[in-house]
């Protein structure tokens, strides 16, 4: 690991975000140029852990071109050879003390944009931040790697960035699995001016996303499952349905249709009907069981992203009153946010989480789950079969 370090809100007038979470190479202390002064002369021969300076092939070239000619001036006495070398080494020295110069001020922070899903494209981004008064900053490369998928992605800042300036750099990469997956800024480089030298710095920065599962097709007739209550009380509120509510005046933006002209004609005044809403049958989902009904692997990954894909689309048709994870009992779903809290815990489930279901019969349109055939998964409501994937 690095010797980096996550900087504090900066003070006023650096230009630096306002915000903390943001790392830099650990270079320099702020208003601190005593102290500075001598940590640059002691990183002059140890440097920081993690920070490495190697020549390129074609600085291996220049080195090997140094040596040619510092031995050709030693055996010659020439002069305009000892310019020639001299040269070549101060451009080496200069190469070096650029590189180092180009990471000063350099600031990161990596963001994951969720929600991530096995099979859609997900993002993961890095703001680069200049915190430099006057210096730019040329061509950062930024290696980044998920670690379970075994994917590595280099990012580069392929143009300047001028001081106080922020860029942003997009990894786009497709989860194959669900469960956690650690994503992590592995390592900055730099080959700025020359191409001489490449100064490296190991850093790692992880961040654990959760990747929920894939959607499938499956086939649905909600018309078998049984109908009783649903979960919870019906919202009585006003709605298009065809159930009287009760009668208002009128209010500009009213539909003319729902007019009662023969309460207007008695009252003498626009007097509209307002209907209740037609409620629809909600259900539960409630995935189940002992860990020996799912022995293959393949299968219960199919019993997670169906259930996934069935929880999301009834709870985006308003028909999902909760998800039960075997004895734990209903965990009701009203909102967006529930509705990532279950998506969340069907990403993370193994089959040793199963447990028989504890939820009383007949209280509740329940919507199961079992094993059908070798690699599909029958969706059960009291015992007759209404889905499959």
């Amino acid at each position: 690991m690095g010797f980096l370090r996550s900087t504090a809100p900066a003070p006023p007038g650096t230009g630096a975000p306002p915000a903390g979470d943001w790392s830099d190479p650990g270079f320099l202390l702020r208003n601190s140029p005593i102290r500075n002064a001598w940590r640059l002369f002691i990183q002059l021969f140890k440097p920081p852990r993690g920070h490495r300076t190697v020549p390129t092939r074609t600085g291996m070239v220049l080195i090997l071109l140094a040596l040619g000619i510092g031995t050709a001036a030693f055996n010659t006495a020439q002069n305009i050879l000892y310019i020639a070398l001299a040269m070549l080494l101060s451009s080496l020295l200069l190469s070096g003390l650029l590189s180092w110069m180009n990471f000063k001020g350099c600031r990161w922070r990596l963001q994951t944009v969720e929600p991530y899903r096995v099979g859609e494209p997900g993002t993961v981004e890095l703001a680069v931040f200049n915190g430099n008064r006057w210096l730019p900053i040329y061509s950062l490369s930024f290696d980044l790697a998920a670690v379970g998928q075994k994917l590595a992605q280099r990012l580069s800042l392929n143009r300047g960035l001028s001081p106080g300036d922020t860029s942003r750099l997009a990894w786009d990469f497709t989860p194959t699995r669900r469960g956690t997956e650690t994503v992590l800024l592995q390592r900055l480089s730099s080959k700025f001016p020359f191409g001489f030298l490449v100064k490296t710095i190991d850093y790692t920065q992880p961040r654990e996303i959760v990747v929920w599962p894939a959607r499938v097709p499956y086939t649905l007739q909600l018309e078998r499952a049984r109908y009783t209550r649903p979960l919870g009380n019906i919202a009585r509120r006003p709605g298009g349905g065809t159930e009287l509510r009760n009668l208002r005046h009128y209010r500009p933006g009213d539909s003319l249709r729902r007019i009662h002209w023969k309460a207007s004609a008695r009252q003498r005044r626009l007097i509209v009907r307002e209907n209740l809403e037609d409620a629809e049958q909600s259900y539960v989902l409630v995935i189940a069981g002992h860990a020996r009904n799912w022995p293959r692997p393949a299968q219960f990954e199919r019993l997670c992203a169906f259930a996934a894909t069935l929880a999301e689309d009834l709870h985006v048709a308003g028909r999902l009153a909760g998800v039960g994870f075997g004895d734990e009992g209903v965990q009701r779903v009203h909102t967006l946010g529930d509705m990532h809290a279950v998506l969340d815990r069907m990403a993370l489930l193994q089959p040793s989480d199963l447990r028989p279901a504890s939820i009383p019969p007949g209280a509740l349109v329940i919507l199961e789950f079992a094993p059908s055939g070798s690699d599909h998964v029958t969706c059960v409501s009291n015992g007759n079969p209404v889905g499959q994937a």
